[in-house]
């Protein structure tokens, strides 16, 4: 794993003299140690050594992720003259003028960016003997972190991963829930007696309490950077990291200074820690959904209408941030069997949680359910659309999209929504990803006209004596007679769109009165017919659609 400059210099000034730095950086962005040798640009994100410093080096810009150790007593200087000639691209005025005679601590006091990337190794201090301390430096927190992989991929529990930062970090942690109840905690706090005060029920209450009034700690909730919080809050100060689950604060990772001095370069470490205490969280809501209430066990028993008062709904849903005055969308996921097969329905849930914020994923019978609050997500479903039809196209993934609602009452008829447009979309337009209620609806209403009866028992009686005396003579009337009601019964738009001559199609209305008697003046027949047109071509799309599928 990388470290911080931070964290190399703190680990390397008991054994060196190094001088003091301030502003060092604390990003995890450096690699292990290697030696300069003709290299014509800088190794970005590694810790340099060398004797002199290459003219060609001094000349080209110091990246922010790296860190020089010079044997050179002269490598200053070489930087100084190399920054002040012309043909350098770092500009001179970056360094203030001073006598080359200085000695090198004031060169480097007067110089902030290379004073935190630049140190001289002295005559005392050994390059081999840097070059093995780092080395050992970077074998102990990698040690570290594939004792944290392996954990994890055992699904070991929350206290063993804890447990195994004790060489890290040296104070206790604790995994606390947004409730403020005690997940898990590190094994030295039970082994210690002066830690016990840590997980005492008495204390741990005044804690609760004096920490719900406070505004610093109210406010720490929303952060998603590591902090600290003042001593005044549980006895010691603590360092911090808050865990989410849905946009939702949901846990925090705690470690209290008890012991030794917190360090603000242990924040990103600390960090780096609950990114590995999450995924292990995630396994254990999971394994606990009969024992709690999580966001998709709330919307799976919403849409079974196994949860239906929607008093009980509406408190559930609020302990997740979504609010009766949000707006929201569901979008349901047809998984293809190789899915299926390889059970990767957690992967494809977790990843569209990951590229569309305020969305819940979870596996419903034998699709996947996306429940959209659009509210915290800041956009619409156009915007979403255009988020997600990548990965949709990419993973293979046909979707249903409802229409929008606001407040959480409609949820379940808003799955209904989608799943219906996901259902007619499939059978009228398999070659579409994306099918939007809105544009399917006309054929979802056609489809319940005729879910108790054939087509041709509900359709229009005149329009299907038109088809079959079309069929017995060859004639053009049925087409006629649609793109006059297409054309809101304009002779003269009709005409053209069917290329013909006005008296000609002028003829054919006349023979379509006479075939079927009807009448252009009711709007009931008219609206009869419009129907009846749209079930027979939404009938022979879908004949049409299932050849292709079969042919396929």
């Amino acid at each position: 794993m990388n470290l911080s400059a931070s964290i190399i210099m703190r680990e390397l000034r008991p054994r060196f003299s190094f001088p003091l730095s301030d502003n060092l950086s604390q990003k995890l962005n450096l690699g292990r140690p290697v030696f300069l040798t003709n290299e014509k640009e800088w190794p970005e994100g590694r810790i340099c050594l060398c004797g002199q410093i290459p003219e060609i080096l001094a000349r080209k810009k110091i990246p922010d992720s790296i860190l020089i150790f010079a044997a050179d007593p002269d490598a200053l200087r070489t930087f100084q003259a190399a920054r002040r000639n012309p043909a350098s691209n770092r500009p001179a005025s970056d360094v203030p003028e001073a006598p080359d005679d200085r000695p090198a601590d004031q060169l480097l006091s007067g110089d902030p960016f290379l004073s935190t990337h630049l140190y001289p190794v002295g005559p005392e201090d050994s390059v081999p003997e840097l070059f093995n301390s780092l080395q050992e430096i970077f074998d102990r927190y990698e040690s570290w972190d594939l004792q944290l992989c392996a954990l994890l991929r055992e699904e070991s529990s929350l206290n063993a991963m804890l447990d195994c930062c004790q060489t890290v970090f040296a104070n206790p942690i604790l995994l606390q829930a947004a409730d403020f109840f005690l997940v898990a905690h590190s094994g030295m706090i039970d082994e210690n007696p002066e830690l016990s005060h840590l997980t005492d029920a008495e204390e741990s209450f005044e804690t609760i309490t004096t920490s719900k009034l406070d505004l610093e700690f109210n406010a720490s909730r929303e952060k998603r950077d590591p902090f600290f919080l003042p001593a005044y809050l549980s006895g010691s100060r603590q360092l911090c990291v808050n865990i989410f689950r849905h946009g939702a604060y949901a846990y925090r990772l705690i470690m209290s200074e008890e012991l030794t001095p917190l360090l603000p370069d242990q924040a990103p470490l600390l960090q780096h820690l609950a990114s590995y205490v999450e995924p292990l969280l995630l396994r254990a809501d999971e394994e606990s959904l009969g024992e709690s209430y999580s966001l998709e066990r709330t919307l799976a028993e919403i849409i079974s209408e196994k949860m239906t008062d929607y008093a009980l709904i509406s408190s559930h849903l609020s302990e997740y941030g979504w609010a009766s005055g949000h707006s929201y969308c569901c979008m349901t996921l047809k998984m293809t069997s190789l899915d299926s097969q390889n059970l990767t329905s957690h992967y494809l849930c977790h990843h569209f949680e990951e590229i569309v914020p305020g969305s819940c994923a979870f596996q419903y019978e034998d699709e996947l359910v996306v429940f959209i609050n659009l509210t915290r997500f800041d956009g619409t479903i156009d915007k979403l659309l255009l988020t997600t039809t990548p990965f949709l196209r990419d993973s293979f993934l046909k979707t249903g999209v409802s229409s929008a609602i606001r407040g959480t009452t409609d949820l379940r008829y808003c799955y209904m929504q989608a799943s219906i447009a996901l259902d007619a979309g499939s059978k009228y337009q398999n070659y579409r990803w994306v099918h939007r209620f809105e544009d399917i609806s006309i054929a979802y209403l056609c489809d319940c006209c005729i879910r108790d009866m054939p087509a041709h028992m509900v359709c229009s009686e005149k329009l299907m004596r038109l088809r079959m005396y079309d069929a017995a003579h060859n004639s053009q009337f049925c087409s006629t007679l649609r793109v006059f009601l297409d054309t809101h019964l304009n002779a003269v738009q009709a005409a053209r769109r069917l290329y013909i001559h006005r008296s000609t199609f002028l003829y054919r209305l006349e023979r379509i009165k006479e075939i079927i008697d009807i009448d252009f003046n009711d709007e009931e027949m008219l609206f009869y017919l419009m129907l009846s047109f749209r079930i027979t071509d939404l009938q022979s799309a879908a004949i049409a659609n299932l050849a292709d599928v079969t042919e396929g």
